[in-house]
């Protein structure tokens, strides 16, 4: 085997014809690097199963010998305009208004144009004569397969559960994660005042959606009757993702009382504030943050707002920040979650089903 890392993936999953042609294939790869290969192009190309080899992909992944890039297709004339990883790909996205080669302005890129791939992060050692042997004949091959399949979109990749859609827009750094641990770490410090330990809470509140592609808080925002602790504006209305249901604009409170266990009373303000600011049809979204979990009769009154006026309020305590902080779950998985535990009236524990948890 040219890649020696290959033979514990045929003890694994039993595809040793499969592996082994790929295994050839990858060694004599020509600019091997640097080229973008996809497990439709490759299930053609070797004549394989297109399951099998994605199967295959995944693995390689998880055991280093692949990195995972994305390629962005202009939407109007089809052909490759941006190659990104993961980390910077809706940051460039937001910027890319214009195709260099159809000349086309005001483009916009849906997961539809995005192409997951992959691209070979080792090199294996290989005898001369067989490197110019085998590159001439996939140099003759290579341009009968240069197209991407849309089995390789990223929506497909969505729509599958192969690819998790808010890792794209909500994926902080170490030094962000560290910088969320110390803000929840100051939450219990001894304020001078009311307003002090309140603004602690609203400032994390505010820093973890920041830190959300297209959202933009702001803590200055007042109503003619109330202010409103964090207003955030969404920019983004991304199908199969959280930002569908969150709306243009979504609000939250903050309630820093390490020991309240707060009430009704909060929800009917936060839902108050969200029923001036919609129409009958409009569906709202109100979040509460506060230290400890809600009074069991506030989850009575979020399902009743919801099928009476379409405003869905959640509840984000101490154990979903712990979470979301020190454990690295995904603030748009949580949020997922409990918008659907409020639509849907369940109350099975979500650790039992894990449909939202890794």
């Amino acid at each position: 085997m040219y890649y020696p890392e290959l033979l514990d993936l045929i003890k694994k999953t039993g595809a040793k014809e499969a592996i082994e042609k790929l295994d050839k294939y990858l060694a004599f790869l020509p600019n091997r690097s640097e080229k973008v290969i996809t497990p439709s192009n490759i299930a053609t190309r070797l004549d394989l199963d297109f399951n099998i080899i994605d199967m295959i992909f995944n693995n390689i992944y998880e055991i280093g010998l692949f990195e995972k890039t994305f390629i962005v297709n202009c939407p109007e004339c089809g052909r490759e305009i941006l190659i990104s990883n993961q980390q910077e790909l809706m940051g460039k996205i937001q910027d890319l208004d214009y195709c260099a080669k159809c000349k086309k302005e005001d483009i916009e890129i849906s997961p539809e144009d995005i192409y997951v791939g992959y691209k070979i992060s080792k090199q294996p050692e290989l005898d001369q004569d067989e490197i110019i042997l085998e590159t001439q004949i996939l140099l003759g091959e290579e341009k009968k397969y240069d197209k991407h399949n849309e089995l390789d979109t990223l929506k497909k990749l969505f729509e599958e559960n192969k690819e998790n859609p808010h890792d794209f827009f909500y994926n902080p750094s170490k030094d962000t994660r560290q910088y969320f641990k110390d803000l929840f770490n100051q939450l219990d410090i001894k304020y001078a005042n009311t307003k002090s330990q309140g603004d602690a809470l609203e400032g994390l509140m505010s820093k973890l959606f920041k830190s959300c592609l297209g959202m933009t808080p702001s803590s200055i925002v007042h109503t003619k009757t109330n202010q409103i602790d964090c207003l955030v504006r969404n920019d983004y209305c991304m199908p199969l993702t959280i930002y569908n249901e969150l709306g243009s604009l979504f609000k939250a409170e903050g309630k820093n009382e390490p020991d309240k266990v707060p009430g009704n009373g909060y929800y009917h303000k936060l839902h108050g504030i969200c029923q001036i600011s919609k129409n009958r049809i409009e569906q709202a979204v109100g979040i509460l943050f506060s230290r400890k979990k809600i009074a069991g009769t506030c989850v009575t009154l979020a399902r009743e707002f919801f099928l009476i006026d379409n405003i869905i309020i959640i509840n984000i305590d101490d154990t979903d920040l712990r979470r979301i902080i020190f454990e690295n779950e995904n603030l748009l998985d949580v949020l997922q979650e409990k918008i659907q535990y409020v639509k849907n009236n369940i109350v099975t524990d979500p650790e039992k089903h894990k449909l939202y948890r890794k």
